[in-house]
């Protein structure tokens, strides 16, 4: 098994708590975007978001969130997912199965585009996302099948049946060339978007199986990629989590996290470090595997999320809150 080595050492890291976001009903989704903005979503209907903010102090400085406004929905949103340029939103209404892409302003958004899938999933959508380069889109429900669409205009590129048994977590590599997803099947799969010549750029193919990462003992319940699209970080039933060199199919390595499952599990954009969760706990890792600092919540934390930056960790629960902390190195 090969090694990589982190370029932070645990002695200088801290984290700090900056903020807790409260007031939510339940907690359906929450996201950074690439300028480190969040949005929250509540079963109430709402997207809330959360802009970035530097307080400048005498010897130092503290990174913070500030509420910048709420928007209503027709229903509740029960995924979201930012674009590249940070500017798009997507939100999925849950019981009609309906995709939102909405426009951010600094003053206020406005619907972009909208597609139907009720005819493509039987249930609520429960995860979403977009490439990189925002030319496509996923979409997964209950079951093994993911759809990938062009946004914008809802045209149904492909349906890929992991045949998994079940579909706990996907995601698209940020260089827009893979996708994987986490499974009830301990092995991991990936799969490449493949792309022909067209004009003015090129148009989507097919996907094509490139890769099985075996290792993990049980289910897969979480991934995640950094930034470069180099490396992937699982989370599982095993109470493991595993660090995975993309292109070679390599295991880097295997840390012993929890005595139980491993819930939640983000890598940070710029691949140096790990944050996992498990029920109440959350613990930060140098993907070295040593163990940095660890956090107990009030209530399981069921979403994780890095900003663009690797400062700062949104640990959210369905209960209604989200923790926000820096990380300084």
């Amino acid at each position: 098994m090969q090694q990589r080595k982190a370029n932070v050492s645990r002695s200088r890291i801290q984290l700090s708590h900056v903020s807790t976001l409260d007031g939510f009903t339940e907690l359906t989704g929450a996201g950074f975007s690439c300028d480190g903005t969040l949005a929250v979503c509540d079963i109430k209907r709402k997207v809330t978001v959360y802009a970035p903010k530097t307080i400048q102090a005498i010897d130092d400085s503290l990174s913070t969130l500030e509420f910048t406004y709420r928007f209503d929905l027709p229903e509740y949103p029960s995924a979201v997912a930012w674009s590249s340029n940070q500017n798009h939103l997507i939100v999925a209404l849950g019981d009609s199965r309906v995709v939102l892409g909405l426009h951010i302003g600094p003053d206020s958004h406005k619907e972009l585009w909208r597609f139907a899938t009720w005819t493509q999933h039987k249930f609520s959508i429960s995860a979403v996302g977009l490439s990189a380069n925002d030319k496509y889109a996923f979409t997964h429900s209950e079951g093994t099948e993911i759809k990938i669409w062009r946004p914008q205009t809802g045209e149904r590129l492909f349906t890929l049946d992991t045949q998994q048994m079940e579909n706990f977590s996907i995601a698209f590599t940020p260089n827009n060339r893979f996708i994987s997803a986490g499974c009830f099947v301990p092995d991991l799969q990936i799969w490449e978007l493949k792309e022909r010549p067209g004009k003015p750029q090129a148009v989507f193919d097919s996907v094509r199986h490139t890769k099985e990462l075996k290792g993990h003992k049980s289910a897969v319940n979480s991934i995640c990629f950094n930034a470069d699209s180099s490396l992937m970080v699982s989370g599982s039933k095993d109470g493991t989590w595993r660090l995975w060199d993309v292109a070679k199919g390599e295991c880097l390595r295997v840390v012993k996290c929890f005595s139980d499952s491993i819930d939640v599990v983000s890598l940070s954009p710029d691949g140096q470090l790990v944050v996992v969760s498990g029920d109440v706990n959350m613990v930060v890792c140098t993907i070295a595997g040593v163990f940095v600092q660890a956090r107990q919540h009030d209530d399981p934390i069921k979403y994780l999320s890095w900003s663009h930056d690797s400062r700062l960790i949104a640990a959210g629960a369905i209960e209604g809150w989200v923790n926000v902390w820096e990380v300084k190195r």
